[in-house]
């Protein structure tokens, strides 16, 4: 996806302050912020609370050179309408081309 542009400022979240932090600008986004693996790999962990009723989980991701990719779901966002005919409860499906 093409960036509109970055943008750099001073980031404030949880109580901590990130001078400096750099953002890629995106139009319509499923969310107002979506941190990348830039950011989060300041980080030594990071923990997403997700409220499930199964015990905590940790993935330790090893350091080399091809190392496990994975997907983050943080946040609950609700889908975007793409096709006003559809019904409000169908949802996305991702699928492999």
């Amino acid at each position: 996806m093409q960036t509109l542009g970055r943008v750099s400022g001073v980031l404030s979240l949880m109580d901590r302050q990130y001078p400096n932090a750099s953002f890629h600008v995106m139009p319509k986004l499923c969310a107002d912020v979506m941190a990348g693996q830039e950011f989060l790999k300041r980080h030594a962990s990071i923990t997403f609370v997700m409220n499930g009723p199964e015990e905590s989980l940790t993935i330790n991701t090893p350091m080399t050179a091809d190392p496990i990719r994975l997907s983050v779901a943080a946040a609950k966002l609700e889908a975007p309408r793409f096709l006003e005919f559809l019904s409000p409860d169908a949802k996305p499906v991702a699928s492999k081309s």
